[in-house]
Formats: C-alpha cells, sequence, structure tokens
C-alpha cells in the first residue's frame, strides 16, 4: 500500500478522524440546508452531527492522549501521583454522546438569547464549535509524541485478529 495512504488510514500522523468528523459536519450542514424536510438521507447525515459528533471533537480536545493499560504498580502510583489519565475508547464514546446532548441544549440557551432558535444559527453554531474544537485537538496531539497520541485506525489487519489459518479454515 502507498506510504501516504497508509498514514493516512493509519490515522497517527494525520489525524483522520478529525478530518472526517469535519467532513461529516459539512455534508450534515449541506444536507440540512438543500434537502426537503423528512428526507432519510438528511436525517442520516444530522442524527450524529447532533448526537455525537460535538462531544467527541470535545473529548478529544480534553484527552488527546491515547490510554495506555499499566500493569505495573510502580505506573499506577505515578499516574495517581501526577493526576493525568486518559480515557479508553469506551469512555470517550460514552462521554461524546452524553457531552453532545450537554453541547447542543447550551448551544440552543445561548442562540436563544442572541438570536433565534432556528435551523441556520443552530447549525452554524455546532459547526464553529466542532471546527474550535478540532483546531484544539489537532494542535493538543502535536504536542504529544506520536506513540502517545490518539487515533482511529482504518487499517484493519485480519491476520493479527484471527491467527493463521489453517487449509480447513480458508475453505470453509
Amino acid at each position: 500500500m502507498n506510504g501516504i495512504l497508509r498514514d493516512i488510514l493509519e490515522g497517527k500522523r494525520y489525524h483522520s478522524d478529525l478530518v472526517i468528523v469535519i467532513i461529516w459536519s459539512i455534508l450534515a450542514i449541506v444536507g440540512a440546508l438543500l434537502l426537503p424536510d423528512g428526507n432519510f438521507t438528511r436525517i442520516v447525515l444530522a442524527i450524529p452531527l447532533v448526537i455525537f459528533l460535538p462531544g467527541y471533537s470535545l473529548v478529544s480536545a480534553l484527552w488527546p492522549g491515547r490510554h495506555i493499560e499499566l500493569h505495573d504498580a510502580e505506573s499506577k502510583e505515578k499516574e495517581e501521583n501526577t493526576g493525568k489519565k486518559e480515557v479508553d475508547n469506551l469512555e470517550r464514546i460514552v462521554l461524546s454522546f452524553g457531552l453532545s446532548i450537554a453541547i447542543v441544549a447550551l448551544a440552543g440557551i445561548g442562540l436563544s438569547y442572541v438570536w433565534e432558535i432556528s435551523l441556520v444559527p443552530v447549525l452554524l453554531s455546532l459547526f464553529a464549535f466542532i471546527l474550535v474544537t478540532a483546531g484544539l485537538t489537532w494542535h493538543r496531539r502535536m504536542t504529544l509524541p506520536e506513540e502517545n497520541r490518539f487515533f482511529v485506525s482504518f487499517i484493519f489487519d485480519f491476520k493479527s485478529i484471527l491467527g493463521e489459518w489453517t487449509r480447513a479454515d480458508r475453505v470453509i
């Protein structure tokens, strides 16, 4: 596989997850503005924009490093003393959903004082929030050593997951 394409799919150097969040947000905004109400594509694009993406970008900004399992007592004691803890993948997903709901609610409250709550101001405020937090995430991840950065890899190595296949396994 090409070196640059592999780096993009691996996600360590190019932060593919942030690119996907921004592209999905743009597609959802375009879909919300151009597609008619009740359109299936509009709904499918809008649901992650409202219930996942703002929280994911905030969680990524707050915890830019990846979770590393600590097995020895010295490492756990060091973590407790420094107070630095990274969240694991399940915590990251749950926090993303919960914080997204809170962010959208707070954006609605804030918009009610400044503008009216309608489609365009809500979309713009959510997109601005996602852009700012994604930019902050990118900056914070770049300050970390590459081996400590959180990343989402899109390369699936089935041999490492399934182990070596016998001839019978391949036939089945």
